[in-house]
């Protein structure tokens, strides 16, 4: 095994010699040695230290990993008892440890004692290990006795969570919005995959802290799309003309009925879309000067300029959207937090991460 010494000159962890008292923090990829390491520091905690099995803590991920460990502790607790006996071993840590011990006969009783109490070892995966600690300790924790481990009813309730956010947000909300939403795919999946970044983290700050917007933009584009909208039929004929304007690019007077197409199309709709389609700038003042050829002027008319103006409408519309979407990311995640424990409770269950969430509040209690 390694240490966490990217950089650092650390040196690397020395199984028979590190102090048992203290932090190790160890890095170590697979097949690296870990339960060699583990079951060596659980020997020495033994010897050592003097600690019986149950009062030696080991964790680990997965039940898999739990049984192996166990297996392997046991084992080298033997191993090291018939050491004590012998008194040398073929493993240099074994052999190691036997000099480190002052009496091998009372090394030998702490071991065997080890052994006949072995199924109080407190070896576990570590949710089973919290799962436990808070049932022993039931009142003070105030975990309910017959609370059942489901993890997988948890996502069903996330689901139910976001269905009603969606609902209370979306439903009446203004046309607009729903489009502008749509537009960027956030509909309830969205959300779903978002809580998947911090739903296990209740002490999670969300920056910068806002509330719902009110769209005062709205109104303004609503009335410069219904004057753009209105004005159409009529001016229809001379903005055609000015799409033929020779100082104007080839791609754009050979397309005129296509753009025409586009506004016709757009302004079909007694609503506005929004946002407006990448294509409406070719009405805009800014889209005909990109289109006018050099040292041409620019086709001038009031409906080009009318679009200047729902464009700007459009913009500042975009604003509001943007910080509205911001504020439903962070409600979303308080709406969770305060609605998912009140669900659970009500169909007494609980996940594996609110095993670790529960025992670290109740270890953080007074007395804890």
């Amino acid at each position: 095994m390694t240490p966490v010494s990217r950089g650092l000159n650390i040196p690397g962890f020395d199984l028979l010699n590190s102090p048992l008292e203290g932090t190790n923090l160890i890095e170590a990829g697979a097949g690296t040695g870990k339960t060699y390491t583990i079951t060596g520091l659980f020997l020495r905690l033994l010897l050592e230290r003097r600690l019986p099995v149950n009062q030696i803590l080991v964790v680990t991920y997965t039940v898999a990993a739990t049984e192996e460990l166990r297996d392997r502790i046991r084992r080298k607790i033997r191993e090291a008892l018939e050491a004590c006996s012998a008194g040398t071993s073929p493993d240099s840590f074994l052999q190691g440890l036997l000099l480190k011990v002052p009496d091998r006969e009372e090394a030998a009783a702490l071991l065997r004692a080890a052994l006949l109490d072995f199924d109080e070892a407190a070896i576990s995966t570590i949710h089973g290990f919290c799962q436990r600690t808070l049932h022993e300790n039931a009142f003070e924790s105030g975990s309910l006795f017959d609370t059942e481990l489901e993890p997988e009813q948890e996502t069903g309730l996330i689901a139910e969570i976001v269905q009603d956010f969606w609902r209370r947000h979306f439903y009446d909300a203004p046309r607009e919005w729903v489009q502008y939403a749509l537009s960027l795919n956030l509909g309830p999946v969205f959300f779903q995959e978002l809580l998947k970044k911090g739903r296990s983290q209740p002490d999670l700050k969300i920056i910068p802290r806002t509330g719902p917007v009110v769209f005062t933009a709205l109104e303004p584009f609503r009335r410069a799309y219904g004057e753009l909208r209105n004005a159409w039929p009529e001016v229809r004929g001379e903005v055609k003309q000015a799409f033929r304007d020779p100082g104007l690019t080839a791609d754009t007077t050979d397309r005129v009925a296509e753009t025409l197409g586009l506004m016709d199309a757009f302004l079909a709709d007694k609503s506005p879309a929004f946002p407006l389609p990448e294509k409406f700038e070719k009405f805009t003042s800014g889209g005909l000067k990109k289109k006018t050829r050099k040292n041409w002027e620019t086709p001038r008319h009031p409906y080009f300029l009318w679009c200047d103006a729902l464009q700007r409408t459009a913009g500042a519309l975009q604003v509001e959207m943007d910080r509205h979407l911001l504020f439903l990311k962070g409600a979303i995640f308080q709406t969770l937090w305060q609605e998912l424990p009140i669900r659970k409770r009500r169909r007494n269950i609980q996940s594996f991460d609110d095993l670790l969430i529960r025992l670290r509040r109740s270890l953080e209690k007074a007395g804890g």
